[in-house]
């Protein structure tokens, strides 16, 4: 396979770039690959191979403020044909900018697949760029940064992330391109201690003036601010009371090595060494009896890792990259703040020899799997995957705009089509216009979306015919969409942002509306619990106001459409329905009593003369006599009449004479 790795950083820079580039590198050509590396120079001018023609370097220009690291432009006409006949068969970037933006161009113009590593985590380092600490300028620079990121990944075949904590960034970041979780590989073996030249570790302790009684702790890194390399120093001034016998080494350099030079003045344990050369490096671990570092700007940390194989134990803070890699007091801890590590130092420096050397010994074995044959391993399968991936890729015919979607239609170089709906926010976000091509995974991606927008344009048409709660909607997902719960939880949020869902205005909406309707409390509890408003929201929105005026205004409504009942037997049936209206006994009981009901009363023997018509025309063709007389009682009795109206109604009414002799 030929490979393309394109780097903005290269040995003999000392960082992590550098370093898991020239690894990267080292490794496939092992496997017998022909690798090439382009990467910028110091120094102006067109671009040029080194000796071996192994080395494509740019021309660039150094700048202090990055380390003095070369930087160069994105444009390269030369470079660009130098290239072109190499016949790449991949390229694999490893930064964003500069070299980063070139890798594209090539991959592009060029007809290459693209797989990139995205080894840094920006937003830690807005700070250099925010002159005047400004938290609004941070706040967009972090925006920026997520947005950048999201661009960078969706134009890659693949992505490759060195630990589980930049994956779950690049997610937040919204990148929709494959994310493969792969450690950079080290050369494990010259770490290790049974590999490690003692007369030369000895000279180094020697030249640094450590003893044999000496407790040596040793930082590796940049010294920058996102490395917090003031909290060790702090903590170092904070134990060297206590243990005499601990002494720190930084080695590295960086913007803040003076201020960490002067932070450090006047403490004879603390030394910073400045930068050694990178194949060096592993004697330095030899020489040292721990590592430590505060930064949470790690990807993955390579240092971490070196350390460990060197089968020294890690002090680090808390943070995501490390949770798989510190087994705590088995080969490293945590500590929080200066005052914590210096506790930790005291602690491990009161460790006997025979617990140094069991942990020693478990260091070494935590870190097999970082191994730099398994790391080749795994981002060969990478390339493959990404190389067919590209030569299956779907061209997009046409995209036709439907309000807030897309109809994105796609043909493979066999004539098939695939018609799937998108977001236009998605479509505009991703970059995707007439031409553009696809991988398949892409293409399985926007149809695994495709029913999240269906879902969503289904809610829009369903709450502009009628409003609803989040819970309704919810339930009805839930019953004809395909949507996990996760994602109809988007979208119901992006509905409450864009105000089109509010249980809350709902909620008063509906209460006004039932109490205009003279609909009780109970009934309004009720009804809004099943649209899922939480009671405690109902209980706010109805607040303490009394149910007696509406129960009252209803018992008059109700009231006056009842006829031809007794005066108990109306206002027993107010009360009923006062009682299914949602009003509560009590207060339904208070409203029908307070009923004027004088008309009524006026207008009672009327009432129940029609009422003793009624018993009799119902109950005359079985009973007749005194029988019928009785069956006529008992009915107006349980229409809630009075008895001896009852008894004087039946006297005055006239009885056929049949009725007469057959009751004799």
């Amino acid at each position: 396979m030929r490979i393309g790795l394109f780097t903005d950083t290269y040995v003999p820079d000392i960082n992590g770039v550098a370093n898991s580039t020239y690894i990267l590198c080292s490794e496939l050509r092992a496997a017998g690959n022909d690798v090439f590396v382009v990467a910028p120079k110091h120094g102006v001018g067109l671009a040029e191979w080194n000796d071996d023609h192994t080395i494509l370097y740019l021309g660039g220009m150094t700048v202090k403020a990055l380390y003095g690291y070369a930087i160069t432009s994105p444009l390269h006409v030369h470079a660009f044909n130098m290239v072109k006949e190499l016949d790449l068969d991949v390229i694999h970037v490893q930064t964003e900018f500069g070299v980063g933006i070139f890798a594209r161009t090539c991959a592009r113009q060029l007809g290459i697949p693209l797989v990139s590593t995205y080894h840094t985590t920006y937003e830690d380092y807005t700070h250099y760029a925010n002159f005047f600490d400004s938290a609004t300028f941070d706040v967009y620079a972090k925006k920026l940064v997520a947005r950048l990121s999201q661009i960078v990944g969706d134009t890659s075949i693949e992505v490759i992330a060195p630990s589980e904590k930049t994956r779950e960034l690049l997610e937040r970041y919204h990148v929709h391109t494959k994310i493969n979780v792969i450690p950079t590989g080290l050369d494990l073996q010259k770490f290790r201690p049974e590999n490690r030249d003692r007369e030369k570790c000895e000279q180094l302790r020697k030249s640094f003036g450590f003893t044999s009684s000496d407790i040596v702790f040793i930082y590796v890194g940049r010294i920058a601010e996102e490395k917090s390399v003031d909290i060790i120093i702090d903590g170092f001034i904070a134990a060297e009371q206590s243990v005499p016998e601990a002494k720190l080494l930084i080695i590295g350099a960086g913007p803040d090595l003076e201020r960490m030079q002067e932070r450090a003045k006047g403490h004879p344990s603390i030394i910073l060494a400045g930068s050694r050369p990178i194949d060096e490096i592993h004697h330095y671990y030899g020489m040292a009896d721990a590592f430590l570092s505060a930064s949470l700007s790690e990807t993955q940390g390579i240092t971490f890792i070196e350390a460990l194989a060197s089968g020294i134990p890690i002090f680090v803070r808390r943070d995501e990259a490390l949770y798989s890699l510190v087994k705590e007091n088995q080969n490293g801890w945590y500590f929080a703040g200066p005052e914590d590590l210096a506790e930790r130092v005291s602690m491990y420096c009161s460790l006997t020899e025979d617990a140094r050397r069991s942990m020693s010994a478990f260091c070494t074995s935590s870190v097999m799997s970082y191994s730099k044959e398994h790391f080749c391993r795994k981002v060969l399968e990478v390339y493959e995957e990404a190389i067919w991936l590209y030569h299956n890729m779907w061209e997009v015919t046409s995209l036709r705009i439907k309000g807030e979607t897309v109809v994105l239609t796609a043909e493979n170089e066999n004539g098939e089509q695939n018609r799937i709906l998108m977001s236009l926010d998605d479509c505009l976000k991703e970059g995707i216009k007439q031409g553009s091509k696809l991988t398949v995974r892409h293409l399985e991606d926007l149809k695994e979306r495709e029913e999240y927008i269906k879902a969503y344009q289904a809610c829009l048409r369903r709450i502009s015919v009628k409003d609803r709660t989040r819970y309704e909607l919810f339930d009805w997902m839930r019953m004809h969409t395909g949507c996990s719960g996760q994602e109809m939880d988007r979208i119901l949020d992006t509905l409450e942002e864009k105000g089109l869902i509010d249980d809350r205005a709902y909620c008063e909406n509906a209460v006004r509306s039932m109490r205009a309707a003279l609909t009780g409390r109970g009934n309004i509890v009720r009804s809004l619990k099943k649209k899922g408003v939480s009671p405690q929201m109902i209980e706010e929105v109805l607040g303490d106001t009394s149910d007696t005026a509406y129960a009252d205004a209803y018992a008059e409504k109700t009231a006056a459409s009842i006829h031809d009942r007794s005066l108990a037997g109306k206002r027993q049936k107010v009360m009923s329905r006062l009682i299914a209206r949602g009003y509560d006994a009590e207060t339904a009981r208070a409203s029908a009593e307070s009923l004027d009901l004088s008309e009524d009363e006026r207008i009672q023997d009327d009432v129940l003369r029609r009422a003793v018509q009624k018993a009799r025309k119902r109950y005359e063709r079985k009973q007749s006599g005194r029988q019928l007389k009785n069956m006529v009682y008992r009915y107006c009795m349980t229409q809630g009449f009075r008895s001896d109206d009852i008894l004087r109604i039946l006297e005055e009414t006239e009885w056929t004479d049949n009725d007469e002799n057959q009751g004799s």
